[in-house]
């Protein structure tokens, strides 16, 4: 596995890491859904070669490499990427007011 939920610290932090045994199975459901979303986008046809040589700890290939220390970095698109996705299906999103503001009414 290229990254694991500790990227997701930080900037990139997801409440559920402190929390039980489910929420850390999910996170780890979006890492390796959308991990290899983003590595097959990434990749392309490369994209069993790269995860077979990540997987093993291969070393040699410049361009594997590269991306790999790229991917594995503090700011990782990947992820990022993972993040995006987290965010956009886990949170909630609600509207209320407690104003009897009059110009509050009128926006409303």
């Amino acid at each position: 596995m290229i990254i694991d939920n500790a990227y997701f610290k930080g900037d990139l932090r997801i409440q559920g890491l402190v929390i039980p045994e489910d929420a850390k199975r999910s996170i780890e459901w979006y890492i390796e859904t959308y991990g290899d979303e983003y590595l097959v986008s990434l990749m392309g046809g490369y994209y069993d070669s790269f995860v077979d040589y990540a997987d093993n700890g291969r070393k040699g290939n410049d361009m594997f490499d590269y991306i790999l220390g790229i991917l594995r970095s503090d700011r990782s698109p990947m992820a990022m990427y993972v993040y995006f996705h987290y965010q956009r299906n886990e949170t909630l999103i609600s509207v209320s007011s407690t104003s009897d503001d009059v110009d509050v009414r009128r926006i409303l």
